[in-house]
């Protein structure tokens, strides 16, 4: 169970929500591979490949026959679309691929779990109940942790809320469904609102 302190404007604690954490895996190796795993899986959800080169079927030439067969001293030669005439098709070139691929519930749920107990003493939420209207006042608000790498999770219903921290240094700012694993591992501070923390209490 980690215990995650909701903060006022002045980064005084208000109350206390908890998260339960799941069994730890005892094994180094094997709790590396999940974190990993997980980073991947969530990189490769909006990952998309757009490269793509034409075969010899896809090439527009004429199906007459480059020259006669013999009497002329040059190789072979049958259709214009080949990958060794210049204008011709491309040999193993790239195609539109997925990345996607499937990560069980249970190894996705056991990686997260690791990963909030690792970040728990570094997360905070922040109380609906905060009015910041300037980035004057925001970055103020920032300013009392003193860390370097910051990062708010946010839902879209925190759109508002969130205009006066979009210039801020130092400060990145995501939503929580695409949230990658990796940065939150190198961030010094993790911020959620109340709603991006509801949305982990609903998945647990």
């Amino acid at each position: 169970m980690a215990e995650i302190d909701v903060i006022d404007k002045k980064n005084n604690k208000l109350k206390t929500k908890k998260i339960n954490i799941n069994k730890k895996v005892s094994q180094k190796d094997t709790a590396d591979y999940l974190k990993h795993s997980l980073n991947r899986y969530v990189n490769n959800r909006f990952r998309y490949s757009k490269a793509s080169t034409k075969g010899r079927s896809e090439i527009a030439v004429t199906g007459a026959k480059a020259y006669r067969q013999k009497g002329t001293g040059n190789a072979r030669r049958g259709v214009n679309s080949s990958p060794v005439r210049r204008g011709g098709a491309v040999a193993f070139g790239p195609k539109p691929r997925f990345y996607k691929f499937k990560l069980n519930k249970k190894a996705i749920k056991v990686s997260q779990s690791m990963i909030y107990e690792e970040l728990s003493k570094k997360m905070k939420i922040i109380s609906n109940d905060i009015d910041i209207t300037k980035t004057k006042e925001a970055v103020n608000f920032i300013k009392q942790f003193k860390c370097k790498r910051i990062t708010l999770l946010i839902t879209y219903n925190d759109l508002n809320f969130i205009k006066p921290f979009r210039n801020i240094k130092n400060l990145m700012i995501d939503f929580i469904d695409y949230a990658e694993p990796e940065m939150l591992l190198v961030s010094d501070l993790i911020l959620y609102s109340e709603s991006s923390f509801a949305k982990i209490e609903e998945r647990r």
